[in-house]
């Protein structure tokens, strides 16, 4: 288990309404709203669905996920070991991972400071797959087994959202777009 991480009070001199439109901006830009289905530490035959907000910057960048972190007063900064062989600078990522943060402190700050470009979409599904994993968490387990509390419907339910979050982050340029590359005209 981790250990719980100092959270800085948020700065007295930034506006909070102000840097709540901003973050809004930011995750346009660097957010992901995930939705995670990985195998089960404690049963490799399981796999276990489950819901993140992450927020990935070079680490020269830090100061800024630690003043989003102070300002929810929720989440994780922690390095990201994963290097990427086109950028090999050192990474680190911003997290919130449990399902009452997410729930009650990620979704209204969205839903008050609403996203504006593509992202928005990304966040409406995966807002559905947070409200179906609260009311998974809620129910009594109905039997052993890899599923415990998930139920076939539920788990499908929650793949295909997942599915859904996947295909609409897949790029279709439509007639309208202007074109790309330095020698289009």
């Amino acid at each position: 288990m981790l250990r719980p991480q100092v959270i800085d009070p948020f700065p007295e001199d930034i506006d909070r309404d102000g840097f709540g439109h901003w973050l809004a901006g930011f995750t346009d830009g660097e957010g992901c709203f995930c939705l995670p289905y990985t195998r089960n530490r404690k049963r490799t035959d399981a796999y276990t669905p489950s819901a993140r907000f992450t927020i990935n910057l070079r680490a020269d960048d830090a100061v800024i996920l630690y003043t989003i972190q102070s300002y929810w007063r929720k989440g994780r900064v922690s390095v990201n070991p994963l290097i990427d062989k086109r950028n090999p600078n050192p990474h680190i990522v911003f997290h919130v991972h449990g399902m009452r943060d997410l729930l009650n402190t990620v979704v209204p700050h969205f839903e008050r400071f609403p996203l504006r470009a593509k992202k928005a979409r990304d966040f409406a599904i995966w807002k559905q797959a947070v409200a179906l994993l609260v009311e998974v968490s809620g129910k009594p387990p109905h039997r052993t087994g890899p599923l415990g509390r998930w139920t076939q419907e539920d788990l499908q339910k929650f793949l295909s959202l997942r599915a859904a979050l996947e295909n609409i982050r897949t790029y279709r340029p439509s007639p309208t777009d202007p074109p790309t590359g330095r020698f289009s005209q």
